[in-house]
């Protein structure tokens, strides 16, 4: 973002890679013209942010039909099996604890930011290919509308972001590294 040294990012960057995650979710949906036949087992792949808790914040809609999640840190390496603490479907937020205390060992909560921008870049971040990709996203506007899911006033900061194929629960941070929210 605009004032921010290289060096200032590249710390910012380091600081991402304990808080954000991967998730890989087994889902399987019903039949809509036969509810009790279910359809064939598939997989998404999202992310989320570690919060207080510790638990990780992520995007309800790809939790949807969950049979099966997998949380994965730092890019690679063991996948832990984790659970839904609380899917709120409304604002598109649920909470995902993994149980075993390993996953957390060498994680961070992410802070809050206190302030929205309204203008300007913000940071979004991802894991790909075993590696953090930090991408600055400029923000195009802030408007109050209904949830996708329901009839819940929300607040959603329209971003305009580098990151090629975006959107998929990817956490987005002000410059100094503090969650703004996640986008969808």
């Amino acid at each position: 973002p605009s004032g921010c040294t290289f060096t200032a990012l590249m710390e910012v960057a380091a600081a991402l890679e304990g808080q954000v995650v991967s998730l890989s979710v087994t889902y399987q949906g019903y039949v809509e013209d036969r509810p009790w036949d279910k359809q064939n087992p598939a997989l998404r792949e999202s992310h989320a942010v570690v919060v207080d808790g510790p638990l990780l914040l992520t995007t309800a809609r790809y939790l949807f039909d969950a049979t099966f999640i997998q949380a994965t840190k730092r890019g690679r390496g063991e996948r832990f099996p984790a659970h839904v603490v609380h899917i709120d479907p409304e604002i598109d937020l649920a909470l995902v604890a993994v149980d075993d205390p390993a996953f957390y060992a060498d994680l961070q909560p992410a802070r809050l930011a206190e302030h929205v921008p309204t203008s300007g870049l913000v940071l979004s971040a991802r894991w790909s290919n075993r590696q953090l990709e930090v991408s600055n996203s400029r923000v195009s506007r802030v408007e109050v509308t209904d949830s996708t899911y329901g009839a819940v006033a929300c607040m959603k900061l329209y971003l305009r972001s580098d990151l090629v194929k975006g959107g998929w629960s990817e956490p987005v941070f002000d410059a100094a590294g503090r969650l703004l929210g996640l986008t969808f």
